[in-house]
């Protein structure tokens, strides 16, 4: 009989998301980035090592890589382009997840707004989600999909690599 060698890399505990949900979410028990979507990788380096993240506390959830994904956030004076470095690919989530822990832990800060919250580094504004879901206690994040070929004039012209 062969013994099964697994390592866990990340974790979240949202295991359901009640109704159907699209895009990204903000989560904050998430211990990494982690994505579905392979087109929004940047940069993607796979994996073969057994490696998984748990899911709902129980679920182990196999990775397929890591890398770089970059997103065109949408902001109230135009878009910015955002890098997420060390996100872990799982082509089986539902849903993409920004950690909110690790934007902190790289220097970002929360600004809470009516509908929302922002998300900012260095007095500047890195992107902004939105309260939504069905049960209105989900984050949902503001980004430009580029592959529904929607367009967008960009002011600002840094990227911010977190």
């Amino acid at each position: 009989m062969a013994l099964s060698t697994c390592y866990e890399i990340g974790q979240a505990d949202m295991a359901f998301i009640a109704g159907a949900t699209n895009g990204i979410l903000l989560d904050c028990t998430a211990t990494s980035h982690m994505f579905s979507k392979r087109h929004l990788f940047s940069f993607y380096q796979p994996l073969t090592n057994n490696e998984y993240v748990t899911v709902g506390r129980r679920n182990h959830v196999p990775m397929a890589g890591i890398g770089s994904v970059t997103l065109t956030m949408i902001l109230s004076n135009g878009t910015s382009k955002l890098t997420l470095t060390d996100t872990l690919y799982i082509p089986i989530l539902d849903t993409d997840l920004i950690s909110l822990g690790v934007l902190h832990c790289k220097g970002a800060l929360v600004q809470s707004w009516e509908k929302g919250l922002m998300i900012l580094k260095d007095r500047e504004d890195l992107f902004t989600v939105v309260l939504g879901g069905s049960t209105s206690i989900l984050y949902q994040v503001q980004y430009v999909d580029a592959s529904n070929g929607s367009t967008f004039t960009a002011e600002a012209t840094s990227s911010m690599h977190l």
